[in-house]
């Protein structure tokens, strides 16, 4: 249940950085409405806020061990990410 739970989330995640990313190219090179912009930076900044709803704790150990969440939701979404997530899990 707790990998479905992170995987659902980090897909969400993923959905909001895209639809926000491209409602702002779309205002910005495809001369739309200045509120897909506002729109789109919106998405982006709930995509930012969907990401810290994770509660597995997938890095007790590895590059974050004793620090902070931020630094692990760095690992999470960076190049550490997929490997220690299925490291976690198999």
């Amino acid at each position: 249940m707790q990998v479905l739970q992170a995987l659902t989330i980090f897909t969400l995640a993923v959905l909001c950085e895209i639809g926000g990313g491209y409602l702002v190219w779309l205002w910005l090179k495809e001369d739309r409405p200045w509120w897909y912009g506002l729109l789109g930076a919106d998405v982006l900044r709930r995509g930012g806020v969907v990401a810290t709803w994770h509660s597995v704790d997938l890095f007790e150990s590895g590059p974050c061990e004793g620090q902070r969440r931020d630094c692990r939701q760095r690992a999470y979404f960076g190049r550490d990410g997929p490997r220690l997530f299925w490291k976690a899990y198999r």
